[in-house]
This record gives structure tokens, C-alpha cells and sequence, in this order.
């Protein structure tokens, strides 16, 4: 069911394949039915089922692919009062950027609403956005620069751009002992750490390459390579290799 919502689903939506995205909704809403989930925003990292509204949350999200608005709004309107009681902030910040860009996808786009709710979503993750947030609160703003010069698309584009948790992508890290409904926790911008190797994070996180050029040009910068074993506070693990 997870697998079906959350990645067969999506994935499909993404490219466009609208008969297998809806058909994989389809499924997914008949096993919630079979098995009799809970109906409210579970969380997402569990062994148990996605809830009926985790469920049409995720459908929403790929409805947004779609440009199904109409089901998006059903959808979103089904789930509201289970959302806005959830104790995930994330998760009310996600149903609202992706009802934002829906509403910017109709036939007659509805900009005042559509920025106001994207306001809410930026205030709703406050200083520790997740990746999806700071994705789609990206991907709105993408969505409405047609209408750059209108004052509510430029408030937005202001938030979004001010110093902060919104302006740059996220620095994936687990906190310890806390997790959400929508996953793990995310420092919020990408910086530096004297303590590891190299201090600067690469500029993107997802592309491979550019990983592999950035340790590269770290290490081609380095005169010396010493026994990195004999860093303080590293022990003498049993099973260990030495050397680089």
C-alpha cells in the first residue's frame, strides 16, 4: 500500500502516464478499504498502513502532476479537518502548496488564494522545512511567474527568498529519537562543518557527479594524507582497515 501511494503512484504521475497513476490510486484506495486502515494522517514511517487520508494526501500529490484540479480540490476538501488536526505541521504545509499549484492550475487561476495558502505553508514548516516542502514551495513559485509582477506573487517570492530555512535546499540529518509523519528531520540550509571532510557541502545533493567532482577537487587539494584512523575520539574498532 506505502509502495503503491508513495512511490508507484507518484512516479507514474511524474511522467505522465495518467491510466497507470490513476489505475495505482485506484488499488491503493480498494486495499484501505480491504483492510480497514485508520482514517487519519499516519505516519509515514511505520511497518503499519498509510491511513485513508495518508493515502489521498499522496493521491493529491500526484494529482497535482496530473493537473486533475478538480479531484485535487474533492480530495483535499475530504481530508481537511483530519490534516489541520494532524500533529504533523509538514503535512499541513504539503496539502497546501499542493492545493496552492492547483489552484493555479485551473482554467480561471485563483492567485489570491492560491498565494495565500502558500504563505500558510511556508509558516507552517516555520525553520525546519523537509525536502518536499522546500520542493514545492520552489515549485509554486516556478507555477505563478507568469504573474511575477502581481503584489501577492511578489510577497511570496519575498518569503520564500528571505535568509532562512526557505532560501536554500535543506542539508539532509536525522535527529536523533524524533521523527515525523513525513520523515526525518532536515537542518535547513546547507553549511559548513569543521568537523567533517570535506567542510563544504556539495552544491546539489542528487546529482552523483557533481558529488564525486567536489571530494575529488577536495582531496587534489590536500599535500598530505596521514593514518585518518588516528583521529582523536575514533576507536579501535575490531575488523578495522588502516590506511586511505
Amino acid at each position: 500500500m506505502r509502495l503503491l501511494a508513495n512511490g508507484r503512484t507518484r512516479a507514474l504521475a511524474k511522467i505522465g502516464d495518467r491510466q497507470g497513476a490513476e489505475r495505482a490510486i485506484g488499488q491503493d484506495l480498494e486495499l484501505s478499504d480491504l483492510h480497514d486502515v485508520p482514517a487519519g494522517i499516519t505516519s509515514c514511517i511505520s511497518f503499519g498502513p498509510y491511513g485513508y487520508a495518508r493515502t489521498l494526501a499522496n493521491a493529491i500529490t500526484a494529482n497535482v502532476s496530473l493537473r486533475n484540479v478538480d479531484q485535487i480540490l474533492k480530495d483535499a476538501q475530504q481530508i481537511d479537518d483530519l490534516v489541520e488536526h494532524s500533529d504533523s505541521s509538514w503535512s499541513r504545509s504539503l496539502i497546501r502548496l499542493d492545493v496552492s499549484t492547483a489552484l493555479l492550475q485551473q482554467r480561471s487561476p485563483d492567485l489570491e488564494r492560491a498565494m495565500a495558502l502558500g504563505r500558510e505553508g511556508l509558516v507552517l514548516s516555520g525553520n525546519s522545512p523537509i525536502k518536499s516542502v522546500w520542493q514545492r514551495s520552489h515549485d509554486l513559485r516556478e507555477q505563478a511567474r507568469r504573474w511575477r509582477n502581481q503584489p501577492v506573487v511578489r510577497e511570496y517570492d519575498d518569503e520564500l527568498r528571505a535568509p532562512g530555512a526557505h532560501s536554500q535546499q535543506p542539508w539532509p540529518c536525522r535527529t536523533p529519537g524524533r521523527s515525523d509523519a513525513e520523515g526525518e528531520h532536515l537542518v535547513p540550509v546547507l553549511s559548513a562543518d569543521p568537523a567533517a571532510f570535506p567542510t563544504e557541502p556539495p552544491a546539489d545533493l542528487h546529482d552523483p557527479a557533481a558529488i564525486a567532482a567536489h571530494d575529488w577537487a577536495a582531496f587534489s587539494a590536500l599535500e598530505e594524507i596521514t593514518d585518518h584512523w588516528s583521529r582523536p575520539g575514533w576507536s579501535d574498532a575490531p575488523g578495522r582497515t588502516t590506511g586511505c
